[in-house]
């Protein structure tokens, strides 16, 4: 059986307005999620290095909590997934081909994604339009982002490994989102190794 269409989800305007778009649109998918228990003064540590760091991030989570009417918090802690009980499947797989190999000369990437069957549904595919950034277009379970690549031509895709480093800081899940809004490469690694 075919698998019905992915919906695209077209946000525009601040990044709290983003979020709200975002959340709105998502609210069933973003409730799932932030249903999870999770530990308050953890999560509070979580989003106050988030806040400092990356406040235009806390801006989009907040709008998108308002946009599915759920507690803020609940919302941040779904983007926690380095505290997740559970493992999150493994195998996912990347390819990257040159121009040179391709027929039309531009660069293809691909990856898969594999989640659990039951996630598959709540995929949704996001063109992110905040004015300054590049704009991005993404992949993933609702406002949190599993793929994405913006019109800058930078393109965030990769299998998951354990972390070495499991101290408070910035969710990875949210890194992504960053990384997604820089122009080059060298600003995107220095996104991704956030100290």
């Amino acid at each position: 059986m075919t698998p019905p269409p992915i919906p695209l989800i077209r946000a525009a305007g601040s990044h709290r307005e983003v979020g709200r778009q975002i959340g709105v649109a998502t609210a069933a998918e973003m409730r799932r999620m932030a249903e999870a228990p999770f530990d308050r003064e953890v999560i509070e540590r979580y989003r106050a290095v988030t806040a400092e760091h990356a406040p235009w991030i806390v801006e989009e989570l907040d709008g998108a909590a308002a946009g599915s009417g759920l507690d803020p918090l609940a919302v941040f802690a779904a983007s926690v997934e380095e505290l997740a009980p559970a493992e999150a499947p493994t195998g996912c797989s990347d390819l990257v081909v040159t121009g040179a190999r391709t027929a039309d000369g531009h660069l293809l990437v691909a990856h898969t994604n594999d989640l659990y069957a039951e996630d598959e549904e709540d995929i949704v595919a996001v063109e992110w339009r905040v004015p300054g950034e590049p704009v991005v277009f993404t992949l993933g379970s609702g406002l949190w982002i599993s793929v994405g690549w913006n019109d800058a031509g930078l393109s965030v895709t990769g299998n998951e490994v354990s972390p070495n480093d499991e101290r408070v800081g910035i969710p990875r899940l949210l890194q992504v989102r960053d990384v997604l809004t820089r122009r080059t490469l060298s600003e995107a690694v220095d996104a991704a190794l956030h100290p």
